[in-house]
């Protein structure tokens, strides 16, 4: 896949993709804490992988945010479960985004 990740000078935080001609979009996984004490600690998990995944859609990535594709479903399956589905689709990604707080998380650092 012909995709180049370039920061510009005038804003290193920004990230431009550029893709050659008839080549797709990379697909990130967004990566992060999902899991905690509160319901409430949790939507601002769920939030901020959302808000991390809007992001990177507008830098032109096709995006994967596990916490938003499957809130609240620790009450269906169990984390085992959870994590092989979230760990089959990164093996699909192009690349993964992790976000602050993964190193607590045990579900980020299986991934």
């Amino acid at each position: 896949m012909a995709v180049t990740n370039t920061k510009t000078k005038a804003n290193p935080e920004s990230v431009a993709w550029t893709l050659s001609e008839g080549s797709r979009r990379p697909l990130v996984q967004v990566l992060g804490p999902y899991g905690a004490p509160t319901p409430e600690l949790i939507r601002l998990n769920v939030e901020e992988a959302q808000r991390v995944g809007v992001e990177l859609r507008k830098l032109g990535c096709d995006v994967y945010v596990p916490h938003a594709a499957s809130v609240y479903i620790e009450t269906r399956l169990s984390e085992d479960e959870w994590l092989a589905d979230s760990i089959a689709h990164l093996r699909r990604a192009d690349a993964a985004v992790v976000l602050r707080g993964y190193q607590k998380s045990t579900g980020t650092r299986a991934e």
